[in-house]
């Protein structure tokens, strides 16, 4: 189940936060099981033999753009809180 949340969370458009509600888990936990299967997930994508070198750079490269846009989304947060901040 961790595997397959840390899969989905990796491969969706949404927020981790979306995606906990979803499973009824709560996103810090998401969190901390990206955190722990992030790098045996890269590893596996590396060491399927199935795979072409081109598909397995694409596969890294889903990894990365879901984790650059998962830190883009914990950037956006502090901002709107700030820019609806009473003057």
């Amino acid at each position: 189940f961790k595997i397959e949340a840390v899969k989905l969370a990796n491969s969706s458009d949404k927020t981790m936060e979306q995606i906990a509600r979803e499973l009824d888990i709560a996103s810090t936990m998401l969190y901390n099981w990206r955190k722990k299967y992030a790098e045996p997930l890269s590893d596996t994508v590396e060491k399927d033999s199935s795979l072409t070198p081109e598909q397995i750079k694409i596969k890294q490269l889903e990894l990365e753009n879901a984790r650059l846009r998962e830190e883009r989304n914990i950037l956006k947060k502090p901002t709107a809180f700030f820019a609806n901040e009473p003057k």
